[in-house]
């Protein structure tokens, strides 16, 4: 039988037709030397932090393979492995927060191995056997290629099941019908060809729920999504509640290799069960060496690496949409343009390759029929430049063969609260606000509380406007509509009965319920206002000024308390979460019995206060949680924080000897703030009780101090952190009724503030602010601050 009774002629014909052709040759990744001698921009590299090119790095695989030589060897469980594997599991089974973990040669053989040691019976030898013959999986949709690929020999519909992209509620009806059996939920934490990001507490809150088993694929997010200050922290949190962990090196750690984390038993067990641990060879032992170095590196070392990268990416990113290139929405280090139809896609690829740059093309089966895309990858190597040029070539390209993405039939049947939702999230609203009068404690200025409230009524205000009002949302659909981080700088203060126009400012693109606010100020008055240093908030004859910014970000939470739905409508259900936010317990903790509620607890005289506070320059106290701090029935909400922060600097200087009181009465000193920010971590229940540590962290130039804010409960014997926060103080003398100056710190401010003891007789010179603030945008924010 001839070659051509297969098909391949007739294959790469069409191959060819297409415009695919076989691997370019290239010297170097990033910005790669196509093999004619053209230089070419390369945006296809997956190992985008460029990490391979770190004389440290190389150094420690030059050593490794020294010591050990370039190739594996063979497989781990034959050969055995090296020290610097062991290292290396260890190192990403700590940081995944797992037992153990086991590595292979490459992620695909790591996801192959974990489907065929889930998915059958096998038999080693008397007694020794393990059957998973009756394992169901549920994949989602657009899971990688390697397992579908390794799930193909099971049959659809009895013993593999999908869900829809991302969608918690179309996997909740899977799992529904699938009671009573094993079931392993597949899904991946981060899309490459669209960016998207799994709701994966969601979705291990569900697998839980039925007694379901999860394993992520985190092969595109290792090392790169997961600390609180990153975008995507809290689905992340939701990536450490799987079963199992699998993780790529080749994309953030740039070399070859994967590994599975999970249950201990489970991963002795996938040493003889996967076997792609057995029958194929392992990772390299520099490949280890260098992963175990990077991941400490990036993870508790050096995270700017990352974070200067991410930086990089959302310039880029804000570049791209600024241009109208239609790229995928979801603001990940993986971006997309889409083109839509396949040859098209291929064409604009051969033309970018004639400009000097390398786009990869992904068409079916990577997508859906005729949503084909170019797939980029920014490298930490690309400069301005480069990306600068991309840009301009991409928008001349998109206007030669007119793509707008992909084509997609209109939806004639947008339901009503279909409607209401998109309001929400693309259109802005303006809403007239006014502070209290309970936040008028000096003189008629308000109080920093009390413009957070005014930030909070502006984004309840947009939902109300919206016709999606918390009391609807609560009501109608059972969700609770919380603020989960709010982040506020104040650039001028604010005075009883002057109001401002909050406008709310949709910025999650579609993606999340997050917010950027501002408050202005505007009267109709010929004179202004005026403050210590001139001019207020608003300008004469009445020109409004942006007077308080805010980043807001809301989560609608599934609530249970009273007729707990399963049945949040589809067009809410991508929003809707079971928890604010989930924190890993940080360390074993004993509650010392109180007869008062912990109401004298302190960090003198309580011993997880005195743990909590040692070493730090903080206070600390216990506090019953009260139901007027809280809403919906059982948790404590923003507005409470806000509380407890203003609460705990009035402590703080107080057990400093400089309190509110003293400084006022002695000096007509109060304190300013121009900045504050708290972020949830977790739930905090009415009538538990709450551990709220203050401590000054940074005092800059004599003219403000940064303090900080942890709040913790003891839960189950656990040490769970509830929410985290900051707040900048500066001080300020008052001259009259009307106005204030802002001062510097003296010595026994300083003392106080710093937890030292000030020498008797000294004071600090005073400078003029100005000159001392020249060098820090921070100080320079607390200079246009009038009025406290």
């Amino acid at each position: 039988m001839s070659l051509s009774e297969w098909g391949f002629g007739d294959f790469a014909q069409t191959l060819r037709e297409l415009g695919f052709s076989r691997p370019p040759a290239s010297d170097i990744m990033p910005g790669a030397v196509h093999g004619n001698g053209s230089y070419v921009t390369n945006f296809a590299p997956v190992n985008f932090l460029n990490l391979q090119r770190r004389a440290d790095v190389m150094e420690r695989m030059v050593a490794a393979t020294q010591q050990y030589g370039l190739a594996s060897g063979g497989s781990r469980t034959l050969q055995g492995v090296s020290l610097h594997h062991l290292a290396m599991e260890e190192t990403i089974s700590r940081y995944l927060g797992k037992e153990a973990s086991i590595s292979f040669g490459t992620g695909v053989l790591a996801n192959i191995g974990f489907i065929h040691a889930m998915s059958g019976r096998q038999v080693f030898s008397r007694g020794l056997v393990l059957d998973n013959s009756d394992t169901v999986f549920v994949f989602d949709r657009d899971a990688h290629w390697s397992l579908w690929k390794a799930a193909e020999g099971l049959k659809y519909g009895e013993r593999l099941f999908s869900f829809k992209h991302n969608r918690v509620d179309e996997l909740e009806k899977v799992l529904q019908g699938l009671q009573g059996k094993r079931v392993v939920v597949v899904f991946e934490s981060v899309y490459s060809i669209d960016g998207t990001v799994a709701p994966m507490h969601e979705i291990v809150d569900v697998c839980e729920k039925y007694g379901a088993l999860s394993f992520c694929d985190d092969a595109n997010g290792f090392l790169v999504y997961g600390p609180s200050h990153r975008r995507f922290y809290d689905e992340y949190q939701g990536l450490l509640r799987s079963t199992f962990i699998m993780v790529s090196m080749k994309k953030a750690v740039g070399v070859e290799g994967g590994l599975i984390a999970g249950p201990r038993d489970a991963i002795e067990g996938f040493e003889v069960l996967t076997g792609t641990a057995t029958f194929t060879a392992g990772m390299s032992a520099p490949a280890a060496a260098a992963t175990d170095y990077i991941t400490q590196l990036l993870a508790y070392n050096e995270p700017g690496i990352v974070d200067n990268y991410l930086a990089k990416v959302e310039d880029f990113r804000r570049r791209l949409f600024a241009a109208e290139l239609p790229v995928t929405e979801t603001e990940t280090c993986f971006t997309s343009i889409q083109v839509g139809d396949e040859h098209k896609a291929f064409a604009v690829h051969h033309d970018f390759l004639e400009r000097g740059f390398r786009v990869p093309v992904y068409c079916y089966p990577a997508t859906k029929r005729n949503e084909a895309v170019l797939r980029i990858i920014l490298n930490d190597a690309h400069t301005d430049e480069q990306t600068t040029e991309f840009i301009k070539v991409a928008s001349e390209l998109r206007d030669k063969y007119g793509f707008d993405g992909p084509k997609k039939r209109p939806n004639r049947n947008v339901s009503p609260l279909q409607k209401t939702v998109t309001h929400v999230l693309n259109e802005p609203s303006q809403v007239e606000v006014r502070p209290r009068y309970e936040g008028n404690n000096i003189n008629t200025w308000i109080g920093f509380k009390h413009v957070n409230y005014m930030v909070e009524e502006a984004v309840l205000a947009h939902f109300r406007a919206a016709g999606l009002s918390s009391r609807t949302l609560f009501e109608e659909y059972g969700l609770g509509l919380d603020i989960a981080r709010l982040d506020t700088r104040i650039l001028n203060a604010f005075h009883l009965d002057e109001s401002a126009v909050a406008t709310v400012t949709p910025v999650g693109k579609g993606q999340e319920l997050t917010f950027r606010v501002t408050l202005s100020k505007s009267t109709t008055g010929a004179e202004g206002t005026e403050g210590a240093d001139g001019a207020e908030g608003t300008e004469a004859g009445g020109k409004a000024t942006k007077d308080v910014t805010a980043q807001v970000k809301v989560v609608l939470r599934r609530e249970k308390y009273v007729d707990a739905t399963n049945a949040v409508p589809r067009e809410l259900s991508r929003f809707a979460v079971n928890k604010i936010a989930h924190a890993q317990p940080e360390r074993d903790a004993e509650v010392t019995p109180s007869a008062d509620w912990g109401i004298t607890a302190t960090h003198r005289t309580d011993p997880l206060l005195k743990e909590l506070t040692e070493g730090r320059n903080a206070i600390g106290w216990r506090w019953r949680i009260p139901y007027p701090y809280c809403h919906n029935n059982e948790r404590l909400q923003m507005s409470g924080y806000l509380r407890l922060m203003e609460e705990a600097k009035d402590r703080f200087v107080a057990d400093r000897g400089i309190s509110i009181k003293t400084l006022l009465d002695e000096r007509k000193w109060i304190p300013v703030v121009p900045r504050s920010r708290i972020e949830f971590l977790d739930e905090a229940l009415m009538e538990e009780e709450l551990y709220i540590v203050y401590s000054v962290e940074d005092v800059f130039k004599d003219f403000t101090y940064t303090s900080r804010m942890d709040c913790y409960v003891v839960r189950d014997g656990k040490l769970v952190p509830t929410a985290t926060g900051t707040i900048v103080h500066g001080y300020a003398e008052i001259a009259d009724r009307k106005n204030w100056s802002l001062v510097s710190f003296d010595d026994r401010v300083l003392a106080a503030l710093n937890g030292t003891v000030a020498e008797e007789g000294t004071a600090a010179e005073e400078e003029p602010a100005a000159a001392e603030a020249e060098s820090d945008p921070g100080v320079t924010m607390h200079l246009s601050l009038r009025g406290a």
